[in-house]
C-alpha cells in the first residue's frame, strides 16, 4: 500500500478542518462589519429626518 501525501490525506477527509476559534473569529469580524454598516445607515437616515424636521 502506498503511502498517501499530506494532500491526498486531506482530500480524503474531505477538506482541511478548521479550528473552533478560527470559526468564531470570522463569525465575529462579520458581526462587527455588518453592526458597523447597519449603525452608519441608522445614523445617515437619522441624520436626514432630522433636517427634514428642522426646515
Amino acid at each position: 500500500m502506498k503511502d498517501l501525501t499530506n494532500f491526498e490525506l486531506i482530500n480524503l477527509n474531505g477538506g482541511e478542518d478548521v479550528s473552533f476559534a478560527r470559526k468564531a473569529g470570522r463569525i465575529a469580524g462579520e458581526l462587527l462589519a455588518v453592526t458597523a454598516a447597519w449603525t452608519i445607515f441608522v445614523a445617515d437616515a437619522t441624520v436626514d429626518v432630522i433636517k427634514t424636521v428642522l426646515k
